[in-house]
């Protein structure tokens, strides 16, 4: 289902004039997309890539925008890097982190930034593959829901999910503040959960990670 279809479905839902389309609306339609690809792992986002060039003077550097989570690969110059599993980890390997000269030979991405040992006396480029963050809609007969790679055919379920997300979210300002439950909040919510594991047992066991395309890296 398209972004504009969407968008006109939650405002059926809620019926309320105050929200705006691309404000409110499409705001959380696409932080429902976030929430999903937070809560499971879509197919199509595992083709995340991005290169971040280290510095003479750090052992870290801003990770990619579009990072979610999860790096399956890196490498320096078509050099093989070796991932480690934590911040801790890295810091283990070395005894430390430090601006000591040499070719990076670890990575880990935390708390936003990529960490690397050691440092090059000249600047190289990192080459990640990693889970990205979804593509944000528009408000567009043209703009879907992003991440669903060869299962099209599941589209429409979750693209229900993500309506009913956004109408939990609406539905939350609207009953902020009432005393008791958030009824209509707590019923969209659970309806976003259930699409989503419905979702998840129905097509996420196809999830395979793709190779890092041999035209970006020379191994």
């Amino acid at each position: 289902m398209n972004a504009e279809l969407m968008i006109d479905e939650v405002l059926d839902i809620v019926d309320d004039p105050s929200f705006d389309r691309e404000d409110d609306v499409l705001k959380y339609l696409n932080l429902g997309q976030v929430s999903a690809a937070a809560k499971f792992l879509i197919p199509g986002l595992s083709d995340g890539y991005d290169t971040v060039a280290t510095l003479v003077d750090a052992y870290k550097a801003p990770a990619p925008a579009d990072y979610m989570k999860m790096v399956h690969s890196v490498s320096v110059v078509g050099r093989p890097v070796r991932l480690c599993r934590n911040f801790a980890d890295l810091v283990q390997r070395y005894e430390g982190l430090s601006l000591d000269a040499g070719e990076v030979g670890a990575v880990v991405i935390s708390a936003g930034q990529v960490f690397y040992q050691l440092v090059p006396a000249v600047s190289v480029d990192i080459e990640l593959f990693y889970y990205r963050l979804p593509t944000p809609m528009t408000d567009s007969l043209t703009s879907f829901p992003d991440g669903l790679g060869n299962l099209q055919a599941a589209m429409d379920n979750y693209s229900q999910a993500l309506i009913h997300f956004a109408a939990s979210q609406l539905y939350s300002k609207i009953e902020q503040g009432m005393e008791g439950a958030k009824v209509d909040t707590g019923y969209h919510f659970a309806l976003y959960n259930a699409l989503l594991d419905e979702f998840n047992l129905g097509h996420l066991e196809e999830i395979v990670y793709p190779s890092p395309p041999v035209s970006e890296v020379n191994w």
